[in-house]
């Protein structure tokens, strides 16, 4: 077992437990830093979702800056049990909600209430078209506010996903890896 440091906010000090072997990629630690510093204040008390949330480090790091609430989504049932325990260690339990199971199956249920900042760390190989369905999916079925904001990380060769509802504003790129913000917007 190997652990990643949270480095800022109200549990910097704090250790998430990973496991080698587990089909995850943690976003690089300078990269998810100058997230969080990017977005800013903007993180405090707003629901957040973490999707093919892994370690859910960015979810984790969301709650240690204020977030209300975090929704993680993980597909493998391993990684989603090891999450689990991270959040019971660091008692963040009573606000979150761990789903399991393929993200555009997850995303047909709604939450009970939108989203205000969604964060997407797709697998390297997950096809974009498949990620266009799932930003498509996050305005359809009721998983954003009309303010909502949305980043997708990336291998920086691959071009941004496109969906309606979706309008792209920035990228922070780093090393091979690059997040592209975007912004709710009306779907005509």
């Amino acid at each position: 077992m190997s652990r990643i440091r949270v480095t800022m906010g109200r549990l910097r000090g704090q250790w998430i437990e990973t496991r080698p072997g587990l089909p995850y990629r943690p976003l690089p630690a300078r990269l998810r830093e100058a997230f969080f510093s990017r977005i800013g204040a903007s993180v405090e008390d707003c629901r957040f979702m973490d999707g093919f949330a892994g370690t859910g480090l960015m979810g984790i790091y969301a709650l240690s800056l204020g977030a209300g609430s975090v929704i993680f989504i993980e597909k493998d049932p391993r990684v989603a049990h090891l999450l689990e325990q991270n959040l019971r260690r660091l008692g963040l339990t009573d606000r979150t909600d761990v789903r399991v199971g393929d993200i555009r199956r997850v995303l047909t249920r709604p939450p009970v209430a939108p989203m205000d900042w969604i964060f997407l760390g797709p697998p390297y190989d997950f096809p974009t078209p498949h990620l266009e369905d799932v930003l498509d999916r996050l305005v359809r079925c009721g998983w954003t506010q009309d303010e909502a904001r949305l980043a997708v990380q990336r291998f920086k060769k691959v071009p941004p996903p496109r969906a309606p509802g979706w309008e792209l504003w920035e990228a922070l790129a780093h090393g091979d890896d690059v997040i592209y913000f975007f912004r709710r917007v009306p779907v005509p």
